[in-house]
């Protein structure tokens, strides 16, 4: 799907047990499925989520002065509501060019068995409540060349949901370039965390924890003007 030149999808199913997506990207079993917005082009999830892989692979590109607007939360390789899958589900969504995605939550690697994937480039710009990068699955954020994520709420690698914790998840976030920047009032980071090239993270409370994969948590902040500043308690 092909959503530019200031054309908009709205989406207004609510939410409900049995009805928990108002869009949901490679959704069959068997196929992919893509959105790309640009130009102006708006998406709109009203009261639901935006499901990006599903049950197989989904892709969501955000660039050129496209917004994706999702009330609830963007899940990336499957959805909270049901823990299992019919197989390796895979999200992958980038943002770049002026491109904006506003959410409420924002998870990547929903399933166990599944991945999320955020790149974001450029001007481009994620706004949420809360983001999660990896959760049952594996999650990677990447931002780069001036890009910014802003929550309101938290940042947190590896936050499991379900009975148990440990899934051999990964969660991987690099900022990397100067102007690039996380911000959030909690920033909890395991596995991978690299801050390069005069980028930033700016936090009030942070941790840096162990990782449930079979790797140590590697930190590193490189390169000149390249910080973190925390202005509250910061655990190691």
């Amino acid at each position: 799907m092909e959503i530019t030149n200031g054309g908009t999808v709205t989406t207004t199913r609510p939410y409900s047990v049995v009805n928990d997506y108002g869009m949901s990207l490679g959704d069959g079993t068997n196929g992919a499925g893509t959105v790309n917005i640009s130009n102006g082009g708006t998406l709109a999830i009203t009261d639901n989520f935006l499901l990006v892989g599903m049950v197989r692979e989904g892709t969501l590109n955000i660039g050129n002065g496209g917004t994706v607007n999702a009330d609830r939360g963007v899940h990336l390789g499957g959805t909270l509501i049901s823990l299992s899958n019919n197989g390796t589900s895979n999200g992958t969504v980038n943002v770049a060019d002026g491109g904006e995605l506003n959410t409420a939550e924002l998870i990547l690697g929903v399933h166990s068995d599944s991945s999320g994937v955020v790149t974001v480039t450029g001007t481009g710009r994620i706004n949420a409540d809360t983001v999660s990068v990896g959760s049952n699955g594996d999650g990677s954020l990447t931002l780069s060349g001036g890009a910014v994520l802003r929550a309101t709420t938290d940042v947190r690698a590896e936050r499991p949901n379900g009975i148990s914790d440990n899934f051999g998840q990964t969660g991987r976030i690099v900022v990397s370039g100067a102007g690039s920047a996380i911000e959030a009032p909690r920033v909890d980071v395991s596995n991978e965390l690299l801050v390069e090239g005069g980028a930033a993270i700016r936090s009030t409370t942070a941790t840096i924890k162990d990782s449930y994969a079979n790797t140590r948590t590697n930190a590193t902040l490189t390169g000149a003007g390249s910080n973190w500043t925390n202005s509250g308690a910061m655990r190691a």
